[in-house]
């Protein structure tokens, strides 16, 4: 497997907004939870969706995969918002179903790439916490994960 690179706490924001960009054609991404706040120091995650959603308003397809919010907490709405938010843009939204949570946490793009680790998309995430993703670049690496994400992502529903 050939690794590009150690994605390390605060480093994912530049290299997630480097792996969206590359996307000429789909990007395949799953999170557990998924938050913008209007607050700066949300501006990362905020960059990072806004991104996303004009890669979709220029025609690549994008799927974004989440957990259902009854199996975060039951008062938690967030990623039922946030796929209102992206569904406008033209985004297709589904989460897991069951007791299947969305634990992966993966950016997947046609132009070979993914991002894989341990980041939400949420600020904690981003800004505090201890994190850790992979940037991998191994073409049949990267077909078994996006094969392994068409299989969840046909098997979830829409919000």
């Amino acid at each position: 497997m050939k690794i590009i690179k150690v994605v390390k706490n605060e480093e994912y924001e530049k290299i997630a907004l480097e792996v969206i960009s590359s996307s000429r054609a789909f990007l395949h991404i799953s999170t557990f939870r998924a938050r913008m706040t209007p607050q700066p120091k949300g501006f990362g995650c905020n960059e990072i969706f806004h991104l996303v959603c004009e890669k979709a308003e220029s025609g690549i397809t994008v799927l974004f995969m989440f957990s259902d919010k009854a199996l975060i907490a039951e008062r938690d709405v967030g990623n039922e918002n946030f796929s209102r938010l992206l569904s406008a843009s033209g985004i297709l939204t589904r989460h897991c179903v069951g007791r299947r949570i969305s634990h992966a946490k993966m950016i997947i793009s046609d132009s070979g790439i993914a991002l894989v680790g341990s980041h939400n998309w949420t600020v904690g995430s981003l800004r505090r916490n201890f994190e850790l993703s992979l940037l991998v670049s191994d073409i049949d690496v990267v077909k078994e994960i996006d094969e392994f994400y068409m299989r969840e992502w046909n098997l979830g529903k829409s919000f």
